[in-house]
């Protein structure tokens, strides 16, 4: 049997020595970036309301980005759990994933969640479907020759520069062929996310990969976690042209009142 080689993933720490708060934040990015610095829009705003703001290349994807994995689903979710266990233990954490960050966040909600003092969930462009055809929708916004994806290709230019050019365009976690190399939450997992009152689903009114129709099906029964619709937002625009929308909407939900009551 191939033994998976396990490895230290890098955490970037970046610490805001001006505030009271004992709140941090741990970022993950989506699928073909890389972690987000200082100068990301969103780090920027986390840094105004925590003490410590970490993230980190997943992966297959930036310093990892050529780090083979015999099973890239099942290893890559254990290997982010292995990176983030020891940061969030017995601490208080908000959780920001955007897409392919955010899936592999809610595969290990609970194990992650059981582990901190408190926390708060906020996955922004992604969503709790996940069968054949979402691959296939993937695969179809990473053709290069599509509007949506030279779309990408700006904003990665815009919030990464030339580094990002040396990363994993993508990352290999959907097959046509083999549902067990997709990624998306299973049923259970699901259930789990959705009866979390600390849960919040940053969705763009105009989200091309994970459309609200979608997630609203998911989320109309006994649903406990929160759903915002960020207005004119698609699924490459969260951190750029529609980061005036999505920045308002975590105004909202992290303006403090001990981050408005853990939504």
């Amino acid at each position: 049997m191939l033994l998976v080689k396990r490895f230290t993933m890098v955490v970037h720490k970046l610490h805001n020595p001006n505030t009271s708060t004992d709140w941090c934040a741990v970022v993950a990015h989506g699928g073909g970036q890389i972690h987000y610095g200082n100068t990301h829009p969103l780090v920027k705003f986390l840094l105004l309301r925590v003490r410590t703001v970490y993230s980190f290349d997943l992966p297959q994807h930036g310093s990892f980005s050529r780090t083979p994995l015999e099973n890239p689903v099942k290893d890559a979710v254990q290997q982010v759990y292995d990176t983030i266990s020891p940061i969030i233990q017995n601490k208080k954490i908000i959780f920001v994933a955007f897409s392919v960050g955010a899936l592999l966040l809610m595969k290990q909600w609970a194990r992650m969640t059981s582990i901190c003092l408190d926390y708060i969930g906020i996955f922004i462009g992604s969503g709790l479907r996940g069968d054949i055809e979402l691959c296939k929708k993937w695969t179809s916004f990473w053709d290069a020759e599509t509007i949506v994806a030279q779309k990408r290709d700006r904003m990665m230019l815009n919030l990464h520069g030339e580094t990002w050019r040396n990363t994993a365009r993508f990352v290999q976690f959907v097959s046509t062929s083999d549902p067990t190399l997709e990624l998306y939450c299973t049923e259970q997992e699901r259930k789990f996310i959705i009866g979390d009152k600390r849960v919040c689903f940053i969705i763009g009114e105009d989200e091309q990969v994970f459309p609200i129709n979608e997630i609203t099906s998911v989320l109309e029964t006994n649903s406990k976690c929160k759903l915002l619709i960020a207005k004119s937002v698609g699924h490459f625009d969260y951190f750029t042209s529609g980061w005036i929308h999505v920045e308002r909407i975590l105004e909202n939900i992290l303006g403090t009142n001990e981050l408005r009551s853990k939504l």
